[in-house]
This record gives C-alpha cells, structure tokens and sequence, in this order.
C-alpha cells in the first residue's frame, strides 16, 4: 500500500495565510525640485483647489504618472515623480536608471532590491526588463574602464619621459576565479603596474557561453551551426582548456608579444627599403632577460601543482632585442608556500598504507589461505615518516616552510645594488641553510650541517653563532636532539631541495615583488559579486570593471560615471566617507605592522644579549 503524499511544509503556511492580511498601501519617491516646479506652474482656478491622482497610466518601475487636477475646472496637469526622459517608449527614465545603476556598482541582485523596496512598499521593474538594463551598465562599466585605463598609462608614460608605444616596465599579473578553487567557468585576470601600483588592463576568461548552450538544446546541429555562424563574433566563450591552466596560458600569449610586432615592423621597413638599425641597446633591463652564459642551465622547471617555471631563453635572431620578451617573476609569498605543499604531498606518499601477504590455516580443512592486511610504510631507516623525535613532524614541516619564505624575503631586500651572480649565490646559501640546517649528518658532522648558515656572531644559527663568538665560554644553548631531523631525510628531501633553490627559480625572486596588490583586487572584485551565486560573463565583466576603478581612485571615481544625472549631496558625502574611511584603515594597519615589526625586532635583540649574558646572580657575587 503506497503512502499518501504529504503535502509540502511551505503549502500548509500557505493555506492558512488570511488575504486580508495585505493591503493596498503604496508610496513613490519624488524628485523634489521638479515636484515644486510642476506644482508652483500647474493650473488652479482662483475658486478652486488641485487634487493629486496617482498613478492615471501604469508605473513603470520606479517611475510613476500621476496628474494634479482643478476641481473648478478640471483642467488636468501631468505630474511624473521625475522629469520625463523622451522618447518615452524607448528611454529608460531616471529613477530606474539610478537604481539599476546602483545594483551594477554594488552587485546587490534583483531578488534582494526587490525585497527591500517591497518592504517599503515601492514598485519595481519585471526582472527580465531589470536584467536587460542592468547588462546595459555593465558594457557601459567595462567601456568607461578602459578610458580609465588609457589616462593611467599615458601619465604613467608620461612620468617616466617615455613617448614610444612599447614601455619596457614590471607588473603584477594573478588570476581570480568565480568559484573556489580551479574547477571555476569564468576567470579575472588583472594586470597592475608595480611602480605605481595602479591597475592598468584587465581580463575576463570564460569557458562557455550561455547563449550556445541554450541554442544547441533548442536547435538541430545545422541550424545551430547556421545560427553560430553571426553569433560567433559575440561569443562569451573566449578560452579553451582548463581553469587551472588560465594563468600559465595567459603568460603563453604574451610572452613573445612584443617581439613579434618588432618582426612585423623591421619586415615592412625592408619592405620599404628602409632597413634595419641594430643600434639599440639589447642588454636586458632589469628584472628583464638574460642570456645563457648567465648560468641558466638549470632549464625548466615543471612543479607538481601546475606551476611552471621557464629557465632563461636566448633568442635565436641576434637582431631582436631580448628585452622585448616578458619575463615571468614569482611572488615570494606563493614561492615560500610550495615548501609546505611539497612537503605535504611527500608525506601522503611516505604515510600511506602497504599490503601484506600472511599465510592462515583453517581447522575444518587444514588448508592454508592468503589473508591480505596493510600496514603502514617504513622509510629506509626502518622507522616512520612522523610521530617521534628526528622524524618529520608537522611543526617540523612548518618551520622549514617559514624559513625558507624567510630566507628569500630577506636576500631579496639585501640584493639590490649586488651584482646578479653575487645575489644568486647569497640566495642560493641561504634557501640551502632553511633545509640543511635542520637535517643531522649521516656521521653527525655539524660543520657539514651548518655549512651555509650565516657565519656571524648574531647569527640565527645557534652553531654558527658559538663558532663565531669571541667568548669560547658562552652561555648559547644547545638545540634539542628532536628539533633536527634524521639523515635520511637528506635523500628524500634532496629533489625538493634542488628545485626550489634552483638559480633559474630563484633569479624570478630577487626584487621581492608579491602579488598583495592582486590580493587586495581580487578580495574588492568578490566583494562586488557574491562566488555563491550564479552570473554569467557579461556581470562578471561588469564586476570586474568598477573593482579595478575601485582599487585605483576609490569610491569618488563613480561620480565621474553618475555625472549623467546630477550628483545629489547625500551620494557624493556618501564617496568621499568610503574613501576616507578606507585611508584612515590603511594609515591604522601601516601603524600597526610598522609597530609589530619593530617589537619583533626589538624581542630578537634582546634575546641575542641573553645568549651572551654571563654573569649569574648569586649570592655576594658582586662586588659592593
């Protein structure tokens, strides 16, 4: 017998819901001077008086038609709560724009206006009409942004007395996604200048496209290709391949940008008969390409995760300047955080259980059987990968992740004015001391341990630091047996030692450039657009534009795009307190950082002056 179909929770609710419980209760939001000046002109007979009538022809949104009316005569006089934008029928009016206008810039969706101004009670725009204009902004955001960016590049040209069309400079490229993680269908890719630190270009990458997928299910493939064929140049999908691959491919399709519109150039003035001048300048600027004798043998570098690092490259055509190639730098938060990412996968790889084969007899027929267990590996000292004092602990693997994210940062800040060779070689030592100044000797040889740590009397290693110091009888403490790892973790860490202090990786390090400028963006773009609920390409888009003018002059740039409609004073304090209030944060959190920094300093010099403080108070042990 089957069970009757309860109904839902929601239709019960439903059902008891008295109708009288709504009511026909509205409001409109009026312009004020044009309500003055509509009612200081309408027509009033001296014996009589004017009646509002509200809403004589449907509303249209936020817009509504009223008439005021003499009851003498009744003469009728049109009175719209705005100014009436002509041609009526095919003009969007003023109020709706305001609020469409709002949504584009803020990202609140239709669902969410239409509950707030229901609550007031105001009507609003069908969704579909809501929807049609509010893409309409979103081109007119991205179109406005670019304008936004040309002025940026000419004063940024114009700063650095540069007037050709190619600028050899340095930016920061990172890639966003819609959704977590690299399974997203659209992608943000932003470009900022890192002298200036303003945003110059942006890119969206879409994998689909919403109008193909809806055609391909409503046509057969002839009239779909048929159709394809004049929506081809309006096609949202501009990407193929993986999300995870955006960045990599993006970098691809510049890389030799530049280069070749130098060739197309120097073979139309052969062409021409003009030929070639060779008299530029090829050396490499800085943070720029260098050649091979610069010792980039260690080629290219391909990481588990997807990264790819290029080793140097020397063009074969000695005529083309190499420094019309991009060069890819790293940032050095993403490059101190893959220790910990190849550290992890090592560790699933060590830790994971390995079958066993016992022999079992049953006693009923005295047979043997093969009974399969697992148990877990053992490296090639016959003990575990963890759990245990010299094996590789969790906070183990934390601090050699921190100390070579530490090691970087700080060559990086010392290299400048250092010769290119010299400040690899400083680099190189000191991502070397982040591992092998943990990891024990096969013959606990100490000195073989602490090779490539500094050779200081301040220095962080505690070794080195008793090796250097003038006082033979210091009081420096001896590390803990289990802070150091046992030997054979040499030759397991030995192929991620090599890759990440590579010359040709650590090169892209030197200038400790980070992408934080990115991070900022890309936290301003999401803030615009929720990742939890759906869009597609031309909202993205349209997110991305005002998050890149955002990040660039802040809140106060808007008023430039209202500047079609008259900037009323609550929108413009509005601006100005956002913008204010965001310097106020930033000068606050620079503070903040200055003081912490310093009181990390400050900690690390007293504790320095503790190693070296010998004297023991006891009893009369000074002299009075």
């Amino acid at each position: 017998m089957s069970k009757e179909k309860r109904p839902h929770k929601i239709h019960v609710k439903m059902a008891i819901v008295p109708e009288a419980s709504s009511t026909s209760k509205a409001s409109q939001i009026f312009d004020m001077q044009h309500f003055q000046h509509t009612l200081n002109t309408a027509h009033v007979c001296s014996d009589g008086r004017l009646e509002f009538s509200a809403d004589v022809l449907p509303s249209v949104g936020l817009f509504h038609q009223n008439v005021l009316r003499c009851t003498k005569c009744n003469t009728e006089t049109p009175m719209t709560n705005f100014p009436v934008i002509y041609p009526f029928e095919s003009k969007q009016q003023e109020p709706n724009q305001r609020l469409i206008l709002a949504a584009a810039t803020t990202g609140v969706g239709y669902r969410a206006i239409k509950t707030v101004m229901s609550s007031l009670p105001l009507s609003i725009q069908s969704e579909k009409s809501f929807l049609h204009q509010l893409h309409k902004h979103y081109d007119g955001l991205h179109n406005f942004t670019q304008q936004h960016f040309e002025q940026i590049i000419k004063k940024i040209k114009s700063r650095n007395n540069h007037r050709s069309e190619i600028m050899d400079t340095t930016v920061s490229i990172d890639g966003t996604w819609k959704r977590r993680g690299h399974i997203s269908n659209f992608g943000i890719v932003y470009v900022i200048d890192v002298q200036s630190g303003l945003c110059i270009d942006y890119e969206v990458l879409s994998l689909f496209c919403e109008a193909c997928i809806m055609k391909q299910s409503k046509l057969s493939r002839t009239k779909f290709l048929k159709w394809y064929k004049k929506h081809k140049s309006f096609c949202n999908k501009n990407y193929d391949g993986t999300s995870k691959s955006m960045e990599k491919e993006a970098f691809e399709a510049i890389k030799y940008y530049y280069v070749e519109q130098y060739q197309q150039q120097e073979q139309q003035r052969i062409y021409l008969g003009q030929g070639t001048d060779h008299s530029e300048n090829d050396e490499s600027s800085e943070g720029g390409v260098h050649s091979e004798d610069d010792e980039s043998a260690e080629g290219n570098v391909h990481s588990e995760d997807g990264d790819y690092y290029e080793g140097d490259h020397q063009l074969q055509d000695d005529s083309v300047p190499s420094k019309l190639i991009v060069v890819k730098e790293d940032c050095i938060n993403h490059v101190g955080k893959r220790v910990m990412k190849y550290l992890l996968d090592l560790k699933r790889d060590k830790t994971r259980r390995i079958s066993t084969t016992k022999e079992a007899s049953t006693s009923s027929t005295s047979t043997a059987s093969k009974k399969e267990s697992t148990k877990q590996q053992l490296l090639g000292d016959n003990k575990k990968w963890g759990s245990g004092a010299g094996r590789m602990t969790n906070n183990m693997m934390k601090k050699l992740s921190n100390s070579y994210g530490l090691a970087i940062r700080q060559v990086s800040s010392l290299s400048s004015g250092k010769e290119l060779n010299e400040a690899l070689d400083t680099m190189q030592k000191a991502c070397l001391a982040a591992f092998y100044h943990y990891i024990k000797t096969s013959d606990n040889n100490e000195e073989e341990q602490h090779k490539y740590c500094p050779k200081t009397d301040d220095s962080w290693c505690f070794y080195q630091q008793t090796k250097m110091s003038k006082d033979k009888n210091n009081n420096v403490k001896q590390k803990k047996k289990h802070d150091f790892l046992d030997p054979i973790f040499r030759e397991i860490l030995q192929p991620i030692i090599l890759k990440l202090t590579c010359k040709s990786l650590l090169r892209r390090c030197l200038r400790g450039i980070t992408q934080n400028s990115n991070e900022s963006l890309n936290s301003i773009v999401w803030s615009i657009l929720s990742k939890s609920k759906h869009h597609e390409f031309r909202s993205v888009r349209g997110s991305a534009a005002p998050a890149a003018m955002l990040f660039n002059s802040g809140s106060s740039i808007l008023i430039d795009y209202f500047n079609e409609f008259d900037v009323s004073k609550p929108l413009f304090e509005h601006l100005i307190t956002k913008d204010r209030k965001r310097i106020n944060n930033s000068s606050h959190n620079s503070e903040q950082r200055q003081k912490r920094i310093e009181q990390k300093g400050s900690d690390r010099q007293n504790a320095i002056t503790a190693k070296h403080d010998l004297k023991d108070y006891n009893p009369g042990a000074f002299d009075l």
